[in-house]
């Protein structure tokens, strides 16, 4: 499921975006900057099963969240936030424009992508980290 949000993202938000990476990547930076800003990173964050069917062959929903971590930076902002957060804005909205309703119909998931919400990570001396946060559904069946 990530992999395709990550191809995703590289064929319709570069640019604003400079580097579209998963979470093998994210982790690896361990407080050091991504090599090109802003940079987005794909990562899982829940699955969520309900309860399969009584048929001969289980088929189960699971509705799965995964969150875009953007990071980016804005030196003029002297550790303050503000303006790394309007500059993400055409960032996040890129993003957004990428994933609201796609991946139904491309068989990527069953159900078609929706935004759950967004959160400040971490904002330090002109860097912000910033998570939005998107759903869908898939079917999990027994072959």
């Amino acid at each position: 499921m990530i992999d395709p949000v990550i191809a995703r993202l590289k064929a319709t938000a570069m640019p604003p975006l400079r580097l579209i990476e998963g979470m093998a990547e994210l982790a690896s930076l361990a407080g050091k900057q991504p090599r090109a800003m802003p940079a987005a990173y794909v990562v899982p964050l829940d699955e969520r099963a309900e309860p399969a069917a009584t048929t001969l062959r289980v088929r189960q929903r699971v509705t799965v969240t995964f969150g875009v971590i953007v990071i980016a930076r804005n030196v003029s902002d002297l550790g303050r936030g503000g303006a790394s957060l309007a500059d993400l804005a055409p960032v996040r909205e890129a993003v957004r424009a990428a994933l609201l309703g796609w991946g139904e119909g491309d068989g990527v998931t069953d159900s078609p992508i929706t935004f759950a919400g967004g959160q400040v990570l971490d904002a330090d001396a002109g860097l912000v980290a910033w998570q939005d946060s998107f759903t869908t559904a898939l079917y999990y069946q027994q072959s």
